[in-house]
């Protein structure tokens, strides 16, 4: 499956431009999405991090919110029919985690659509979580070359499922991330970066999201 997803490249560099350097779980991945290997940062004793970026647990879920709209992130999603089908498809070869964003964009002013989500662990590490689109060619390029056991044409599925993901005004919808390890049980700072207006979007625990204004400062990112 030789599609090069997103025209947005030159999108996504404006949108990360301003962000610290993140991991990608496979140095060996020729998504659109990049191709650096992970980093792992000192993260910051609870003596000097803001309480506002203390660990949290990703059982809890996050709230975000990007041009108007909103959005609830489940970090252990269950994956989609397709995504099941591709992921078995490998013979077990892959150990995949999902995140599933639940955007409501009724009230927003602009697209919703994000291409990863940057996940920092309580102990610093960085993982980059693709969108389904980027994933989905990752994997039937290594199909394709070789890398990788299975069935190509169920990767092209999952592929083509997420090709209309973006959250237009006025609209919900869930869109989906993914990353081929476990995801910590843990996290210090989550951002959602979009390709729409090239916005990025911090996430915070659920249990703050009637706060997320007035906390934004104090997140890594914001």
């Amino acid at each position: 499956m030789k599609k090069h997803v997103i025209p947005v490249l030159a999108i996504a560099a404006l949108a990360l431009a301003g962000c610290s350097q993140s991991g990608n779980d496979d140095s060996s991945s020729k998504s659109s999405s990049g191709s650096s290997a992970p980093q792992t940062y000192d993260a910051p004793s609870d003596a000097t991090t803001p309480e506002n970026n203390k660990p949290w647990s990703t059982d809890e879920g996050g709230y975000a919110e990007a041009n108007g709209g909103k959005m609830k992130v489940n970090f252990h999603a269950d994956p989609t029919p397709s995504m099941q089908q591709a992921i078995d498809s490998t013979g077990g070869a892959l150990t995949t985690s999902v995140i599933a964003v639940e955007v409501d964009n009724t009230n927003g002013s602009n697209e919703i659509d994000g291409y990863d989500l940057q996940v920092v662990g309580e102990d610093g590490s960085t993982t980059e979580v693709k969108s389904a689109n980027d994933w989905a060619v990752d994997k039937g390029n290594k199909i394709d070359d070789g890398e990788l056991q299975g069935n190509d044409d169920a990767f092209t599925t999952v592929y083509d499922e997420a090709q209309d993901s973006t959250a237009r005004p006025g609209a919900k919808n869930t869109q989906y991330f993914l990353v081929d390890k476990p995801l910590p049980e843990k996290v210090r700072n989550v951002t959602f970066e979009g390709t729409s207006l090239s916005f990025t979007a911090q996430v915070v625990p659920t249990s703050k999201k009637n706060d997320y204004a007035s906390i934004q400062s104090d997140y890594p990112g914001a």
